[in-house]
């Protein structure tokens, strides 16, 4: 169906492929429909906090080892590439 893929370079991350991205679409706004009609109030919190906060949390101490933690340097990456290795011949095919 070609909707996604898995890479073992970004564990917990999904790359979502055009169609697949429809989809997702697609459930989001009926799941934001659904919360709206039900008067639930949506939060968005960061993805990447800083490790600080989970120091005085807590959470360092007993869940590290289960965490995802991004070093501090990041090397540039040119994700969409993931997506469309076999179809890309120049830039002009890019999406």
């Amino acid at each position: 169906m070609d909707l996604f893929h898995l890479q073992s370079e970004a564990q917990g991350s999904v790359f979502w492929h055009p169609k697949g991205f429809i989809v997702w679409r697609v459930l989001e706004a009926y799941m934001r429909r659904r919360l709206d009609a039900g008067a639930y109030r949506e939060v968005k919190t960061p993805q990447l906090m800083d490790a600080r906060q989970w120091e005085q949390s807590g959470h360092w101490g007993k869940y590290r080892e289960n965490m995802f933690v991004v070093p501090d340097e990041i090397p540039s990456t040119d994700d969409d590439a993931a997506i469309f290795p076999a179809r890309r011949t120049s830039w002009r095919s890019s999406p």
